[in-house]
């Protein structure tokens, strides 16, 4: 429901990401702003915007993910954001095709 907001908590209780619901159109869409939280560095950048949009192709689904960002992001966070929507997707993957998610181990970036 937009305006709620949410949050992903790691195995220790810290936030990992949270945000907040900026549209939802189930099963084709939805929008969140998307902050990091457990790294420090990370919670001073904008939340970025984050689309998933889901459409039906032939006996497949096609999931396409944009993320949108106001201001510039540092190197170091776009290359760790490229592994850790690899990382997000294949768990999604995971979890739809098994009904459990993996479990992935990841560090801040350097």
């Amino acid at each position: 429901m937009p305006g709620s907001r949410w949050r992903l908590v790691m195995q220790d209780g810290r936030t990992d990401v949270e945000g907040e619901v900026l549209e939802s159109d189930p099963p084709r869409r939805l929008k969140v702003s998307w902050r990091v939280d457990w790294i420090e560095a990370a919670r001073a950048l904008e939340p970025a915007i984050v689309t998933y949009e889901i459409e039906q192709a032939g006996d497949a689904v096609k999931l396409t993910l944009t993320q949108h960002n106001v201001s510039a992001i540092p190197r170091k966070f776009i290359d760790a954001g490229k592994q850790g929507w690899a990382a997000i997707l294949s768990s999604l993957k995971s979890l739809l095709e098994t009904g459990s998610p993996l479990a992935i181990k990841m560090n801040p970036p350097e």
